[in-house]
């Protein structure tokens, strides 16, 4: 889902006026945490790390009838019309927990792990290891190569330097 068309690089933490929405901010964040972790990734300290950035899809965690007053119409909208949908299109936490721990004990994703014949991942460059391995909810690697090669010039930069700032007085 990266896109260098959906990070706004001079307001990364989305001040700016009507900057901030759900699907926004997903985009945003999504992409900059791609960012962040390419770039860990590929740091030669870590070349014996495996990075994988995965997006479940939709998964029907139960977060759709949390926070609810009781007797709200939001929980009756809920139950009758948006749960059915999600029994529909999303998958279960159970399934969506076993694709993850499938993605971090195969060997697909530059582990040492079992390999599935016909199966290879590669990385956000093309390669079998050593960087950052972009996850579907299918479990299929995604090189997403010519947004990635955009947002490298455009916002690796920035985020990194952002990553730095916030995670800076905890290092």
């Amino acid at each position: 889902m990266e896109s260098a068309s959906a990070i706004d690089v001079g307001d990364l933490n989305l001040e700016k006026p009507n900057a901030f929405g759900p699907i926004v901010t997903q985009m945003q964040m999504g992409t900059m945490g791609t960012l962040a972790l390419e770039r860990f990734a590929e740091m030669e300290e870590n070349e014996s790390i495996v990075f994988i950035h995965s997006h479940p899809g939709i998964v029907r965690t139960g977060n759709l009838f949390r926070g609810w007053k009781t007797g709200s119409w939001g929980m009756w909208f809920a139950a009758v019309v948006m749960d059915p949908i999600l029994m529909m299109v999303a998958y279960s936490f159970q399934e969506s927990a076993e694709r993850h721990v499938y993605q971090i004990t195969s060997g697909t994703f530059g582990g040492t792990g079992p390999l599935v014949s016909g199966v290879e991942g590669t990385t956000t460059r093309g390669e079998k290891t050593g960087g950052l391995f972009l996850v579907s909810r299918k479990c299929d690697s995604v090189m997403n190569e010519k947004e990635m090669i955009k947002l490298r010039a455009k916002a690796q930069e920035a985020v990194w330097d952002k990553a730095l700032e916030v995670t800076g007085p905890y290092t």
